[in-house]
């Protein structure tokens, strides 16, 4: 199969099953916020396929953590630049998900290396805060 192929098959399965958010992250020397992707799903082979696609990491529920009757699930998760590369691929392909790509894709453009060492001026913080709750809006539509 093709890498094209792979990433439009990719693009469709997380459309339908895959997340995107801003997490908070507090260091000592700065709070910032930051893009995480992935996915939640029982069968273990189509999120190690992504992992193998975009890198990112597996990880398999306890026993603990699954509620009630259900599966464990297996989740693939990845964040940043890795995420944004990752959108960046499947955007073309995607039907449901394209607008909060769009939106995440436009976060992680405004997070730069040099705020971890000068931290994030005010600004800054309010547009990635306002693109964090535009983000939340869309999700909570699917």
């Amino acid at each position: 199969m093709s890498h094209t192929h792979e990433v439009s098959w990719a693009a469709g399965f997380f459309d339908g099953e895959g997340f995107i958010n801003i997490q908070k992250r507090s260091h000592p020397k700065y709070t910032g916020y930051y893009l995480r992707i992935g996915i939640n799903h029982v069968a273990p082979e189509p999120v190690i396929e992504m992992q193998r696609l975009f890198g990112g990491t597996v990880v398999k529920q306890t026993k603990e953590q699954v509620q009630g009757n259900r599966k464990p699930r297996h989740r693939w998760v990845t964040g940043t630049k890795n995420a944004a590369d990752a959108l960046k691929q499947m955007l073309p392909y995607m039907k449901n998900k394209n607008r909060v790509s769009a939106l995440a894709l436009d976060f992680q453009q405004t997070v730069k290396d040099e705020y971890k060492r000068l931290g994030v001026p005010e600004q800054v913080q309010r547009q990635l805060i306002e693109l964090k709750v535009e983000i939340m809006r869309l999700n909570s539509l699917d």
